[in-house]
This record gives C-alpha cells, structure tokens and sequence, in this order.
C-alpha cells in the first residue's frame, strides 16, 4: 500500500493504489492527492498564458482542482450513497479518498467502491480534456454512463473475483 499525504494544502487527502483500475486512473487520483493536476489555475499560476480561468465544464467557477473536486464529490457521492446502501456526504475531496476506512461494509466493497470513485475522476477528468481540446460536449449523462460501462468492464476483466454479471 503507497500513502501520499501533503500537510497543509487544502486538497491534502492520502492514496492508496486500488488494483482493479488501470495505472492512468491511479496516477490521476495520486496527482490529484498532491495537487499537481494541471488544471487553468494551476497553469496561470506557473505563467502559462492562459485565456480564460473559468472551468470547462461548467464554467461557473475559476477551474482549480477544488472546482474540479467540487464536481467530482457532488457526482460521486450520490453513487456511494447508492452503493454503499445509506446516505454518503463528502465536503472534501479527502472525505472521498477516505471512503475506504468505513467500518460497515466488508473490505472487498470498499476496494470496489474505491474503484469506482478512482474511474469517476478519471472519466471527468478526461470529459474535461475532451470537451478543451476536441470540441466535446461533456454531458454528465455521458460522463456516468462511461463510468458505469468501464468500472464494470476492468473491475469484470482485472479483478480477482471469479464471475461478474451485469
């Protein structure tokens, strides 16, 4: 198990690998856990020209990582709640990342919950991408479908549990 944990930063959360989900998602939620995802503020603040700071996909805010995780935890934690069978509040995108430490459910739904969380930031991350640089439309009814369709295919294809219905 790898921890990253970044004292004094707002977005200070710890990672934790989940073995399910490719290193791409991975390497997303580790950058991310260190603040280093290269979002418009994060570029202007390292003097990259930059012609507008608000965010791409809903263009209400000044796109940071705490806009982008703003998303991401609105999102995603109706789907925990839904998976894990009771009402989940995340204020935080730690609070996410620390979804694993609940007592009330067994480890292995943990892990998949874990994965699932890890596969949302990256389809949002990459609908964002998409929507910047190819003129995508970055719909979330897309976005959770594509979260749906690949966290059941690599958790089917890459987990160890023996069969996997839909």
């Amino acid at each position: 198990m790898e921890a990253v944990k970044e004292v004094g930063s707002e977005s200070s959360c710890s990672f934790i690998r989940c073995r399910w989900v490719p290193a791409k998602c991975n390497i997303l939620i580790w950058m991310s856990c260190l603040d280093r995802i290269p979002t418009r503020q994060a570029l202007a603040r390292r003097n990259f020209s930059i012609d507008s700071e608000d965010c791409v996909l809903c263009g209400e805010a000044i796109e940071s990582w705490i806009t982008f995780s703003r998303l991401v935890r609105s999102r995603i934690s109706s789907g925990v709640g839904f998976v894990y069978g009771r009402k989940f509040l995340s204020f935080l995108f730690s609070d996410l990342m620390e979804v694993r430490n609940f007592d009330a459910v067994r480890k292995e739904a943990m892990e998949i919950i874990q994965g699932l969380i890890y596969v949302g930031c990256w389809c949002i991350w990459k609908a964002r991408n998409n929507k910047l640089f190819s003129n995508g439309e970055g719909k979330s009814e897309d976005i959770f479908g594509e979260v749906r369709s690949l966290g059941f295919f690599w958790f089917k294809c890459r987990s160890k549990i023996g069969s996997v219905d839909w």
